[in-house]
């Protein structure tokens, strides 16, 4: 949990780089003990820190004592992680002291400290730290072209990505897929069983633009709902991954006849509801229509490569049919619109990707505009980055549109790239037979800007979590389902109907309120919840959220003393029950381990958002995002088990699942009215005061 996200490096240029805006638009991940580490030198002295959290571009770890014994300016250390087999990797840069994201004592009164290090490094350098990032963010995410060809091919087959269009079928090199990251990322999902699931591609298309491609999974699989997660969430990190935090896009087209691409492309400009950040346009995609003829007087028309005083009138008419948004996604702009690389990468790597834009002259008259986009096919299955974007004023002639489409037909003929698509504005072309063509479909075309990403994923989040919600619900009628879960719905609803708990969401509460509760959830729940790392996680949750309190507010408060606060009845209850049925029913366990683990994943990422809220999006209490990241699968098959296999033993398993669950609302219910208290013994600051409520926390438990 950081406090400020910390200044983040962004690879413009070939030398040092380092960021100019907080970095908070990438999640840390969270790093286990001795899997990465950092080596500094001070003169004769060499000291390895465990990293704890980590990105590309800063890493936190923790120090005895609570100061920084290094030089505070950029110094050059040395990166090592063990990956899978412990083989290891090593990595040079330079790191920054970039402040304490806490500093606290332990109960030995031993003061513990967590620094943020800032990364600097060369671009080549800072690609391997993403891939790392990557490799610990996404376990389940390979290279294509590090998999078997044929394997990827198969996949492609079992989701029928191949039948989107005739005659689609992978070449050698779109197999072996050896694209520098800075140009294409190219990621297949692998189960837990070796068996790959899905893929996603988001491949560099403008200048500042990326666009996520060749998305496909295999439905009706066990981990089907986790490999679209995954790729979802991984095609929504790669352009601030690679690019760091310029100003930069994403795009996607799909078929917006399809539910799901409704559901996660359509929905979320509704829900972000800001057009300027993230919006759709449509384009009507056609191919040419076999039974036209050409009707065209050639003299009468002027068809040639724009001249370069004309590039000012020809953005003018793009602009006038494109939202600004989608203009500065597709480089719209007299400086950027001709160019043989639309991207200095492409130039740098020998990789085709360029522009040629052709207009028709009509009288005189500039009438239409074909940007002609050109690229290497195998980056594209289906030849995505040989598109044609067409544009005409209303009074171009079918004559003039049907001449401009056989030019262009001439030139990608004449370069080897007979069938390019060809789009337009959706309903740009009242006649489009009259220009020798059909019309095909409308695709959407979805755009973020860069500022919208990081709403893109906790949009993901929510909706991923209603729709496991409802597999669950409609998943075949089992033990669990028929006798277990109807007896406990009255008890799960007390989340949403509790009065104490629905303050945490309307803003009632109020920031302070809500960081007492969070301060209170940590210390009692060290007493209340199991697990060595449960209780690691809580503990340091409780004294970063002490070292905020006191920033926050000007005034200490002593964790210690919450620690050892009188306890509650429903703590002593809880504590009563664990004892109940761990000597008395231990096949009950599996129901208590369900009802804490489906209660914390439900709960923990809406407190998230809530935080975020409050709090500008950098509180981030680690117990809640590791608790909203838990699967409840493991629980919920080991209490399917215990009621298959001890039917005589259900009504006490039900009994013990309620207990459990009703004892944890009330304990969260406790810790809302004591951290209220803790707020109303101090003066707020005029800067923290209760905001207006916000709008209801949207998809949390729909």
């Amino acid at each position: 949990m950081t406090d400020r996200m910390a200044r983040a490096a962004g690879p413009t240029g070939t030398g040092r780089i380092r960021a100019t805006e907080p970095l908070n638009a990438l999640e840390p991940v969270s790093v286990e003990g001795g899997r990465l580490s950092v080596e500094l030198r001070a003169g004769q002295r060499i000291e390895r820190l465990d990293v704890r959290q980590f990105t590309p571009d800063w890493l936190v770890v923790e120090i005895s004592g609570g100061d920084w014994p290094f030089a505070t300016e950029p110094m050059p250390v040395k990166l090592e992680i063990v990956g899978p087999g412990g083989f290891v990797e090593q990595f040079r840069c330079e790191l920054e002291f970039g402040g304490w994201v806490s500093v606290s004592g332990n109960l030995d009164g031993e003061k513990i400290g967590k620094a943020q290090l800032l990364l600097h490094c060369e671009r080549h350098e800072r690609s391997e730290l993403v891939r790392v990032y990557r490799q610990l963010r996404f376990p389940s995410l390979f290279e294509r072209g590090e998999l078997d060809a044929s394997s990827v091919v198969e996949l492609f087959d079992r989701t029928g990505y191949f039948g989107l269009r005739g005659g689609l079928r992978p070449n050698p090199a779109w197999c072996a897929a050896d694209f520098p990251p800075e140009l294409s990322v190219d990621a297949v999902y692998c189960s837990e069983q070796g068996e790959l699931l899905g893929h996603v591609s988001v491949t560099r298309a403008y200048s500042r633009t990326w666009i996520g491609h060749q998305l496909t999974v295999v439905e009706d699989q066990p981990q089907t709902a986790a490999c679209r997660a995954a790729l979802y969430n991984h095609f929504a990190m790669v352009p601030i991954l690679i690019d760091g935090h310029q100003q930069q896009y994403l795009l996607s087209y799909y078929d917006r006849s399809k539910p799901w691409h409704q559901l996660f492309f359509d929905s979320f400009v509704d829900w972000f509801d800001d057009r300027d950040k993230a919006g759709l346009v449509p384009f009507d995609r056609y191919e040419v229509d076999p039974q036209a003829t050409s009707t065209v007087d050639e003299a009468a028309l002027e068809l040639d490569q724009v001249r370069p005083n004309e590039l000012e009138r020809v953005v003018a008419l793009v602009r006038e049919q494109l939202s600004p948004l989608a203009c500065a996604a597709f480089d719209i702009d007299p400086a950027l619109l001709d160019r043989a690389y639309l991207h200095p990468d492409f130039a740098a790597h020998g990789i085709a990707r360029g522009r040629r834009v052709f207009v028709v002259r009509e009288a005189g008259e500039l009438v239409g505009v074909a940007l002609c986009e050109t690229g290497s096919e195998d980056l594209s299955l289906f030849n995505l980055f040989n598109l044609v974007q067409l544009y005409f004023r209303s009074r171009a002639s079918s004559a003039a549109q049907q001449a401009l489409v056989s030019f262009v037909r001439c030139h990608y003929r004449a370069i080897g790239q007979p069938n390019p698509l060809l789009v337009a504005p959706a309903g740009s072309l009242a006649e489009p037979r009259d220009a020798g063509l059909e019309l095909v479909e409308t695709l959407g075309c979805m755009i973020w800007s860069g500022h919208t990403l990081r709403g893109y994923r906790t949009f993901l989040r929510a909706t991923f979590a209603r729709i496991e919600r409802a597999a669950e619900s409609a998943r075949p009628a089992s033990k669990l389902d028929a006798v277990y879960l109807p007896r406990l719905a009255d008890a799960r609803a007390r989340l949403h109907d509790d009065p104490r708990l629905r303050s945490l969401f309307d803003g009632s509460l109020g920031p302070i309120g809500l960081l007492g509760f969070l301060l209170q959830l940590s210390a009692l729940g060290v007493r209340a919840i199991d697990g060595d790392q449960r209780e690691r996680l809580l503990l340091d949750d409780l004294f970063e959220l002490g070292q905020r309190w006191r920033r926050e507010l000007g005034t200490r408060i002593n964790v210690e003393l919450l620690l050892h606060q009188p306890p509650p009845r429903s703590l002593l209850r809880w504590t009563d029950l664990r004892e109940a049925i761990g000597g008395g029913c231990p096949t009950a366990l599996p129901a208590v381990e369900l009802e804490l683990a489906q209660l914390y994943a439900r709960l923990g990422p809406a407190l998230l958002d809530v935080c975020a809220r409050s709090f500008d999006a950098d509180l981030r209490p680690s117990f809640l995002v590791a608790a909203g990241s838990a699967s409840i699968e493991g629980p919920r098959a080991r209490l399917e088990a215990a009621l298959a296999s001890t039917p005589e033993l259900i009504e006490p398993i039900v009994a013990a699942g309620r207990a459990a669950l009703e004892t944890q609302l009330d304990i969260l219910g406790d810790c809302v009215e004591l951290g209220r208290e803790l707020a109303e013994r101090v003066r707020v600051p005029a800067r923290l005061r209760p905001r207006p409520a916000p709008a209801p926390i949207r998809l949390a438990f729909a």
